[in-house]
């Protein structure tokens, strides 16, 4: 989940406010991991999770009753031991950060926005004594911030954090009912689209959180954009642009899955000419059509969105050298 994006999104409104609760430090077992947050809306709204149970029901309530009123600090630390305070069995115990944000923040969030949408970075962040954040982007590198998102405690009041990738790379051609029904089956999954179509107009005017839309001219172009480590599903309204962008992919051989949605028909048709156009075998072999996972035959836009988005799960950090063979066993 994109929080910053969210985060901006929320305080557009003139007068709102939220507040954002982020896993600070862990002793023990513990249901999450430093860095791990959610945000709470004055409307009673909860986006995101720090594992849920008692931990998390007793911050969504101390949250909704900062912002009944105006808060004495901007943020504060809440130290939680898991067992004796909570009843949960992990034993653990749990500080975590409230920080309060207002429509008047909307510029230094949007900031933060903006560098989530580029990929991942990184923060320095320090509380100061009047219970004040001060947070800047130290690190726009996404070599800096490989894995998982994670804050790194420097000294008592003073912090990194690291926001990785929201989710595994997928280029999804085409924004038909079956390409908008997909989307809104990966909206919760851990995915982070990039939604390619070349006419204008076709895209919803509201997109899921980990989904940005993309009209171009000539999508193909657009597979030399997207990360190297990429899923790519086609399914355009025409056969001979799902042909060429078919045939760009499967000659990158760094995505994990290239997916042509229609029958074995067209999948037959669609290798020959491949193999016509000078495409080896190997790389023909790595083409998954009919997608989507086997025991599931309906046609209806929903069904076969369900069944994509399931098989796609199974790629997320697919490595290269395993590529041909988990896609012959998918097309089998």
């Amino acid at each position: 989940m994109r929080f910053w994006r969210k985060l901006h999104d929320i305080l557009r409104r003139p007068g709102s406010k939220a507040v954002m609760v982020t896993v600070f430090e862990v002793v023990g077992s513990s249901p999450c991991e430093p860095g791990t947050r959610m945000i709470a809306t004055e409307d009673g709204e909860i986006f995101g999770t720090i594992g849920g149970g008692m931990l998390e029901w007793e911050s969504q309530r101390e949250a909704r009753e900062s912002l009944q009123g105006t808060p004495a600090k901007r943020c504060w630390k809440v130290r939680k031991l898991l067992g004796p305070d909570l009843g949960q069995c992990c034993g653990g115990g749990v500080t975590l950060l409230f920080e309060c944000f207002f429509h008047a923040d909307l510029k230094e969030v949007g900031q933060l926005a903006a560098a989530e949408e580029g990929g991942s970075f990184t923060t320095a962040c320090k509380i100061d004594a009047h219970g004040r954040l001060t947070r800047q982007i130290s690190d726009r590198s996404a070599r800096a911030c490989a894995g998982q998102e994670a804050l790194d405690l420097l000294d008592v009041n003073e912090f990194s954090e690291r926001f990785a990738r929201t989710g595994a790379p997928l280029a999804l051609f085409g924004a038909g009912h079956v390409s908008k029904a997909l989307i809104r089956a990966l909206a919760p999954l851990p995915f982070d689209i990039t939604w390619v179509d070349s006419r204008a107009g076709i895209f919803p005017a509201v997109l899921p959180d980990n989904t940005r839309s993309l009209n171009s001219a000539n999508p193909p172009d657009v597979l030399s954009q997207v990360a190297a480590d990429s899923m790519v599903v086609v399914m355009t309204h025409s056969h001979e642009l799902d042909l060429e962008l078919v045939e760009n992919a499967l000659t990158c051989p760094s995505f994990p899955y290239v997916g042509l949605i229609g029958s074995k028909s067209k999948c037959a048709r669609f290798r020959n000419r491949l193999r016509d156009r000078g495409i080896e075998q190997h790389a023909v072999d790595r083409l998954i059509c009919p997608i989507g996972i086997t025991g599931i035959s309906g046609k209806e836009p929903a069904v076969i969105a369900a069944s994509v988005a399931a098989q796609l799960l199974t790629f997320i950090g697919t490595a290269t050298d395993s590529i041909t063979v988990a896609a012959r066993g998918a097309s089998a």
